[in-house]
Order: structure tokens, then sequence, then C-alpha cells
């Protein structure tokens, strides 16, 4: 459990330090990566680092312990509602819009910090934002995405029945998912990246 929350903590962090670049001797904070450029010492970015790293890893266990309480009163107190009603899916979906708010706001705690520092430029524009992330994905994972997700969906398309509700999700799903990857194919394309 600890290495897994480490492997996850590891990979939201490299997620993090995406929002500051190097120039010179100085890092530049953007918030979300788009966001106007506000200058910070090297020491101020691993001060940063550190701060998001400890908050990640208390909230994955203080959302991992409250879950678990969650559960247990559940059951202790009302187990109807965790075996023949909503409650494990109330409990997962509560627990995932913990991990969303509390993971925003780790991810954006330099922006709060820096509020009343003077920024150095504009924000970066929908185009410049699109090209950075666009440069950095692959092709091949893009094709992939869109090959795999329009077979997906010819295929249920072609066999399903269409007599369960999952059927209809299952399909508008993988056309969602077809759309999503055309899309990002063109503004890969378009941008030239």
């Amino acid at each position: 459990m600890v290495m897994f929350l480490t492997s996850q903590i590891d990979r939201l962090e490299g997620f993090f330090l995406a929002q500051f670049e190097e120039d010179g001797d100085r890092c530049l904070y953007r918030k979300h990566g788009r966001g106007a450029p506000i200058p910070v010492t090297p020491q101020e970015k691993e001060d940063f680092r550190l701060q998001y790293r400890r908050a990640t890893r208390s909230m994955f266990w203080l959302t991992i312990a409250l879950t678990i309480v969650a559960i247990a009163l559940a059951f202790w107190i009302t187990p109807e509602f965790l075996d023949e009603g909503p409650g494990i899916f109330v409990i997962s979906m509560a627990t995932i819009l913990a991990i969303a708010v509390l993971s925003v706001r780790n991810t954006t705690a330099p922006a709060r910090t820096l509020g009343t520092r003077l920024s150095i430029g504009p924000p970066l524009t929908n185009r410049e934002v699109r090209a950075k992330h666009f440069a950095s994905t692959s092709w091949a994972l893009l094709g992939s995405i869109f090959f795999i997700s329009t077979t997906v969906c010819g295929y249920l398309l072609w066999s399903a029945q269409f007599t369960a509700i999952e059927d209809y999700f299952w399909a508008a799903g993988s056309a969602m998912i077809a759309v999503i990857g055309a899309r990002a194919l063109w503004l890969k394309y378009s941008l030239g990246v």
C-alpha cells in the first residue's frame, strides 16, 4: 500500500512541477501551467515541492482513514444502506470528490502563497497551452485512443441488442471517447506539433 501511494505521489508531483519553468537562475510559476508567470527562486520551488508532497501524502491517508470509518459506521448503523442501498456508491463518490477537491487545493498552493507577487508577463493563450500539451503527446497515443474507441463503439453498435441501459452507456461512452480522440488528432495536426 505504501509503495502504491508513493508511486502515485511521485506521478502527481510530476504534474505539480510542470507548473514551474526554468528561466536562467530562477523559475517561473504558472498556475495550472497557463497562468501569468511569477518568478520564484529554486529554493522556493523546492519548498513548494516538499509542501506538496506532505499535503498530498496527508490527503491520501486522511481519505483512506475517513473512507474506512464511513464504511464501518454505515455497516454498524445501517447495514441495509451498504447491502441493498447505494451505500458503497455514495461513499465512493464522496471519496473521489474529496480527493479531487484536495488535489486542486494542493496543486494551487503556490498561487495562494504568491498571490501578492507581481507577474512578469501575460498568461498563456489557449493556442500556446494546446501547442505545449500536444508537443509532448505522441501521434501513436492519440491514434491508438481514437482507433480503439472507434473499434469498440462500432462493435457495440453492430452487436449489442440494446436491451439493458448498460448497452447505451457503453456505446455512448466509447463514441464520446472516439470523438475526443478525433478532436485531439485534429488539434495536433492543426497546431503543427
